[in-house]
Formats: structure tokens, sequence, C-alpha cells
């Protein structure tokens, strides 16, 4: 079930670049960013933006939106830090601290 759900979020990915040339020199990274960019409206983002006390909120339209789970979100940030040589672990501990500075607010 899981490489079926992942397949179809590749192939819908797939699907938008080919009809956009500019796309064809992105890095997936890239790629990726410019499809979550154009798939949330202007509203979405900014209704984003107003729950940042409620990260939950945003996390749960990315996650209904591209009717995802949670752990293929964590997994793709893996994979997008492995692309962009950035150390997972690290960026873990960055965002525990955020976290537990935001609880503690």
């Amino acid at each position: 079930m899981m490489i079926e759900m992942e397949r179809d979020y590749a192939g819908r990915i797939i699907d938008w670049a080919f009809t956009r040339p500019e796309t064809r020199t992105m890095s997936m990274p890239d790629l990726i960013q410019a499809y979550w960019n154009e798939q949330l409206n202007t509203t979405e983002i900014e209704q984003m933006k107003h729950t940042q006390n409620k990260s939950w909120v945003r996390v749960e339209a990315i996650l209904t939106r591209y009717n995802i789970e949670a752990e293929d979100l964590i997994a793709d940030i893996m994979h997008w830090c492995d692309e962009e040589d950035v150390y997972f672990d690290e960026l873990l501990d960055v965002a525990k601290g955020y976290y537990l500075e935001e609880v503690e607010i």
C-alpha cells in the first residue's frame, strides 16, 4: 500500500512537471517545492501563516491536501535531507528545540 501511495504521489508530480518546460532543469527538491507552491492557493498559505501557534493545523492541512500519512511526510523530509546534504538528526534536534520553546510559551 505504501509503495502504491508513493508511486501515485510521484506520478502526480511528474505529470504536473511534464506540462511545464521550465521545470525540466529543476532538482527533485525544487520540483516538489514548485509543485506544492502551485497546489496551495494563496488563501491556504495565509491560513497556514496565521496558525503559527497551532503548527498541527498546518501539518493537518498538508496531510489532508496531499492524502499522505505523517510518516510519509517525515520520510519525504529525510529524502530531502539526503538530496540537500542536510543531516536529518541535526535538523531534528533544532526542531525539538523550537518545539520545546513553543510548548513553554
